[in-house]
C-alpha cells in the first residue's frame, strides 16, 4: 500500500512534478556538473527521455548557465564566484 501522503495525489500528480523538477533542477544540476568537469550521462539521458515522454524540451525550457549568469566561466571562476559574490 502507499503512504497516505502518496495515495491522496491526483493521478497526474507526476506529470506537475516532473515538469518543474527537471527543468528547473535537474538541467541546471547537468550543466553545472558538466562545467565543473563531471560527466553527468545518466542525468542528461533522465532528462532527454523525460522530454520525450513528455512531449517538451527540457533542455529548451530549463535553467542553463547563461539564464543563472554564469555562463563562460570556468570551475575555478564559479567556485570563486559562489563563495565571495564576485565574478573575475
Amino acid at each position: 500500500a502507499l503512504p497516505i501522503s502518496l495515495a491522496a495525489q491526483p493521478p497526474d500528480a507526476w506529470r506537475r512534478w516532473l515538469g518543474s523538477d527537471v527543468p528547473y533542477a535537474h538541467v541546471p544540476f547537468v550543466a553545472l556538473a558538466e562545467l565543473a568537469g563531471a560527466p553527468a550521462p545518466i542525468h542528461r539521458a533522465f532528462i532527454t527521455l523525460t522530454s520525450a515522454i513528455m512531449g517538451r524540451d527540457f533542455w529548451a525550457e530549463g535553467v542553463t548557465l547563461e539564464r543563472l549568469g554564469v555562463a563562460g566561466m570556468g570551475a575555478a571562476d564559479l567556485k570563486r564566484y559562489v563563495m565571495d559574490g564576485k565574478r573575475r
